[in-house]
């Protein structure tokens, strides 16, 4: 029982140094009919996006059996740097564009286009 009320003593005086309208806001329950905050994706910087649709044509046929590594990206589209490229890759991983095999470790990873099938 005294833990419990110092717990709550301590979540007190949390809330007062807060301020009651800052832990309000965070917890309080949207107003019916109020829209659902949505989270807006980060922007695709233009090179990555220029990156993006390079990937896409260099993958367009390839299958897990001749799926290429990032290095093997950064050498078939040297204008993007490598750095463009896997922000790139992880974007069109997200998307669910793109595959991946490997472990990463012993193997590196190989991407291939998702439409391509395979495993």
């Amino acid at each position: 029982m005294d833990r419990t009320r110092k717990l709550m003593q301590g979540v007190a005086a949390s809330v007062s140094l807060l301020g009651m309208q800052d832990a309000r806001s965070q917890t309080a329950p949207p107003q019916p009919g109020s829209p659902a905050p949505v989270e807006s994706p980060a922007p695709i910087d233009a090179k990555v996006r220029r990156a993006m649709e390079a990937i896409h044509q260099a993958l367009e046929t390839a299958t897990i059996e001749r799926a290429k590594t990032l290095d093997e990206l950064a050498r078939t589209l040297p204008e993007f740097s490598k750095r463009t490229l896997e922000e790139a890759v992880q974007r069109l991983l997200a998307d669910g564009r793109l595959r991946r095999s490997g472990d990463g470790s012993e193997s590196p990873y190989r991407y291939y286009e998702r439409a391509s099938g395979g495993g």
